[in-house]
């Protein structure tokens, strides 16, 4: 049979779906990976790419939709590069994700029958993030647009009407900030010239207190513009009473990132607050805190049951962050010593154990691999080691340094299947062994999946 070519046309029929979102089909000899389709679907595509075993393409028209298929809840759907799979039932999310995270262990960790509990779904599907990115752009009518970007198009930004995974007093303060940005006589600023003055707008909320930040990202501008920023900022909380901080953060540079050389207080203050698994946490513009509240209690929940702490022990907590997790572990261990290299993120976890009297946890800021050999690490035995690393997963030195170390449990959470079943492969092939892994919706409608691992020595080996 011809092959394919970019630019052709043809019908495929989806047959399941791959980590990312998008669907899985099969036409001469090659793999098909198809944009805007899900398993069960008939459609007409477009090949947009062709390797050696694998094309791409995205979807022109279903022919005949699936099984799965639903009426998407959001008037962006199919425009919006977030929810991407609310076409399809929310229990069917949840089996495919598990799917997923079952294929990555067994095709790249090699693991023939993965020991995975039964995925644990989220209790809320809508209205659950605590922390929303949006863009400003130049509109084709002349107005400043504020919103988010199409799928695959980081330039383009297209009007947001109504977010469903955000609050319904955080899509008001977005709609009052896009009048606002509109009546300032500002431009947005526009990524192709690399000029204008909104940049980016930040909304994080405390789910269970309440507290919402406001951070508007912008280029410098002149001591009048700052004047009417601050004039804005103080009708904005007056306007909504929860909102307990309004940032600026100044991004003069040519990178299109919402994090700025510097920030400055417009109103109110610089943190907010937020409660999760009985402790409070102090939440900075910057700071890493799981964005889903209510799923990362269950997710921690179940972080905490395969650390089975004895009470009397002492605990690494890896890539900690503001240090959530640390602070959850020093109810059962003697001493938790959390690692960071973000500077910004360990005063922030030191900050939250004197914010909950916790005296047990003492931060490192450092690299993992760097300093895990190294005193106050060097110096204690731990009983069990929680790693959540990003994306890209360990580095292959801190895999040997693990194994090196010899910590007696490893619970490892993962936000990617794939990098998951790499490291899980390596740490078994340094003598440990895979007891349990178990899936953890925290984004509902998205592509991502989250898994908690226990590993523990092999005794045999």
């Amino acid at each position: 049979m011809a092959r394919l070519k970019p630019g052709e046309q043809v019908e495929l029929v989806i047959d399941n779906l791959a980590y990312g979102g998008r669907g899985v089909a099969r036409r001469d000899g090659l793999v098909v990976m198809v944009d805007g389709a899900f398993p069960g679907d008939h459609v007409r595509a477009r090949i947009t790419r062709v390797r050696r075993a694998l094309a791409e393409a995205r979807t022109e028209e279903v022919l005949e939709p699936g099984p799965l298929r639903v009426t998407p809840f959001c008037v962006h759907a199919g425009v919006c590069g977030g929810c991407r799979l609310q076409a399809i039932d929310y229990a069917r999310q949840v089996e495919l994700k598990a799917g997923q995270v079952e294929e990555a262990l067994r095709r790249i960790g090699g693991f023939p029958s993965p020991p995975l509990e039964p995925p644990i779904a989220a209790i809320a599907t809508r209205y659950y993030r605590n922390k929303m990115e949006f863009s400003f752009a130049p509109g084709d009518d002349g107005q400043i647009q504020l919103g988010l970007h199409p799928a695959g198009d980081f330039r383009r930004v297209f009007a947001l009407e109504w977010c469903h995974l955000l609050s319904e007093r955080s899509n008001a303060i977005v709609a009052a900030v896009i009048v606002a940005a509109r009546q300032s006589g500002l431009p947005a600023y526009d990524q192709r010239l690399h000029q204008g003055f909104f940049r980016f707008l930040t909304l994080r909320e405390g789910k269970h207190t309440g507290q919402t930040m406001v951070i508007l990202t912008t280029t410098d501008g002149d001591e009048e513009t700052r004047r009417f920023l601050r004039r804005w900022a103080a009708d904005l909380r007056e306007r909504f009473p929860e909102i307990r901080s309004v940032l600026r953060q100044v991004n003069s540079r040519l990178a299109g990132v919402a994090a700025g050389e510097y920030e400055e207080v417009l109103a109110g203050e610089r943190t907010i607050e937020e409660c999760l698994g009985g402790f409070r946490f102090e939440i900075s513009a910057r700071a890493f805190f799981q964005t889903n509240t209510l799923q990362a209690e269950r997710l921690y929940d179940k972080v905490l049951e395969y650390a089975a702490l004895s009470g009397d022990g002492v605990a690494l907590d890896l890539y900690c962050g503001t240090g959530t997790i640390s602070l959850l572990l020093s109810r059962a261990a003697r001493r938790v010593y959390g690692v960071e290299s973000n500077p910004d993120a360990v005063a922030n976890a030191v900050r939250n154990a004197r914010l909950n009297g916790v005296e047990s946890c003492e931060f490192v800021q450092g690299e993992v691999n760097e300093v895990i050999e190294r005193p106050p690490l060097s110096a204690v035995q731990p009983e069990v080691a929680v790693i959540n690393p990003p994306r890209a997963g360990l580095h292959p030195a801190l895999v040997r340094r693990l194994i090196r170390v010899a910590i007696p449990r490893l619970v490892y959470v993962s936000c990617n299947p794939t990098t998951l079943a790499r490291d899980l492969a390596l740490l078994v092939a340094g003598g440990y062994r895979f007891v349990r892994a178990v899936p953890v919706d925290m984004f509902p409608h998205t592509a991502h999946i989250e898994s908690v691992a226990l590993l523990e020595q092999d005794a045999a080996r």
